[in-house]
């Protein structure tokens, strides 16, 4: 082979190799010192990402936990009030229970008191009634009885109009004689 043949058959892709060449000598320290800067920059980006990442699941999962313990106790509270709250019912109503019997009682003692004294009262009026008409009757009786006495006396008493004539008439005689 000959100098013509190693040649590169580009000038310019030889020219891009020497320059690149360069560049390593000139650059290349600082390139590889920052490729190796910037790696573990990402390196630490990214451990400081994932220890974030766990730091945030750590406490979403505290605050998750806490939360669900707090929902618990409130849940817990809830139903002991409403447990309480039933027994309160249930006591309400039992007192209600108790009393509505106990007005039915009073009541039905009350009807029964009223309808006894009603027919005591109705018995009392019925019996006052009778006496009164027996008393009318007697008294009645003994007015007719009296009235009959006294026309009989006045009957039997009676001077007819002329015997009265006559002794009116013997009567002024009388009188007149002696005047």
């Amino acid at each position: 082979m000959n100098a013509a043949e190693h040649e590169s058959p580009d000038p310019t892709m030889e020219e891009q190799h020497r320059l690149e060449q360069v560049r390593e000598i000139l650059f290349g320290s600082q390139l590889r010192a920052q490729d190796m800067r910037a790696s573990q920059m990402e390196t630490r980006l990214s451990e400081e990402t994932q220890r974030i990442e766990e730091s945030i699941r750590d406490r979403s999962q505290a605050m998750e936990q806490t939360l669900r313990s707090e929902l618990v106790a409130v849940q817990e509270q809830l139903q002991a009030e409403q447990a309480r709250l039933a027994a309160i019912q249930q006591q309400h109503q039992e007192e209600m229970r108790t009393k509505l019997s106990q007005l039915v009682e009073n009541m039905a003692r009350l009807n029964e008191r009223l309808v006894h004294t009603e027919q005591t009262l109705r018995q009392h009026t019925l019996d006052q009634a009778a006496l009164l008409r027996e008393q009318l009757d007697a008294q009645h009786a003994m007015i007719h009885r009296s009235l009959q006495d006294s026309f009989s006396k006045l009957k039997s008493d009676k001077v007819s109009r002329d015997s009265l004539r006559t002794l009116l008439h013997e009567l002024s005689e009388r009188l007149s004689d002696e005047t």
